[in-house]
């Protein structure tokens, strides 16, 4: 019985160091390239086909993305209007964007 619960314990240990490590190390990744003044992952100039267009973008930092209408790009950052709310997101930061379906847009 206390075996098991060993094996079980050191799974859920090494999973959590995992997925620990493995979102840090994006984000250390990205802090490199910035130091090295390398271009940004993702061009100002693909993110200006997405503003006026409802999308979820996945941040480096965060475990949750934002949904929202971008709407403008300026000197790498973005201006997202969510529900209630407007933000300003660093392009650095940004993992990835996806447009939602045709009905989700407004």
């Amino acid at each position: 019985m206390m075996e098991t619960f060993l094996y079980i314990l050191l799974v859920l240990l090494l999973f959590y160091i995992a997925v620990f490590v493995g979102r840090n190390w994006f984000l250390a990744l990205h802090i490199v390239r910035k130091r090295r003044k390398e271009s940004p992952m993702i061009p100002s100039e693909m993110i200006k086909d997405f503003i006026g267009k409802t999308c979820s973008i996945s941040l480096f930092n965060e475990t949750f993305g934002i949904t929202g209408k971008i709407q403008a790009v300026e000197d790498n950052w973005l201006k997202v209007q969510e529900k209630d709310t407007c933000r300003l997101v660093n392009g650095d930061m940004v993992r990835d964007i996806r447009m939602l379906p045709q009905k989700y847009q407004k």
